[in-house]
């Protein structure tokens, strides 16, 4: 893995400006999620919880899914394992698929002193 330094500004070290971020862009688009997906979030507890298992189970064995996708994003990732694994021992004949990847975000910073040139 190589760090590209040719979107990184060139700061003053010498100056007491602080950097202020200034936008975030998505490398890709989110997507909304389609019938067969399910999004976990990393604030949920409890009951939350076993009703995203009822609802997995729920779409496995009622609405006929061959398969069903669980989505999570940073500190979620735990979660979603956690109820793969509840899910597949309920579900006689399942098994699971885990793939992972990650996206890219830019985050744009400029200098306090720039941004009070420009207004």
């Amino acid at each position: 893995m190589s760090f590209d330094d040719s979107r990184v500004s060139q700061v003053n070290p010498d100056s007491n400006s602080e950097l202020k971020r200034t936008s975030i862009e998505p490398e890709a688009p989110m997507q909304q999620l389609r019938r067969e997906e399910i999004g976990i979030r990393s604030g949920i507890k409890g009951r939350e919880i076993r009703d995203i298992i009822d609802r997995a189970i729920y779409k496995l064995l009622y609405l006929n899914m061959r398969t069903i996708t669980l989505k999570a994003i940073g500190n979620a990732c735990n979660k979603l394992l956690s109820i793969a694994d509840i899910v597949r021992r309920k579900v006689k004949d399942l098994y699971q698929v885990n793939h992972t990847y990650n996206r890219k975000y830019i985050a744009k910073y400029e200098s306090e002193d720039v941004i009070s040139l420009l207004n």
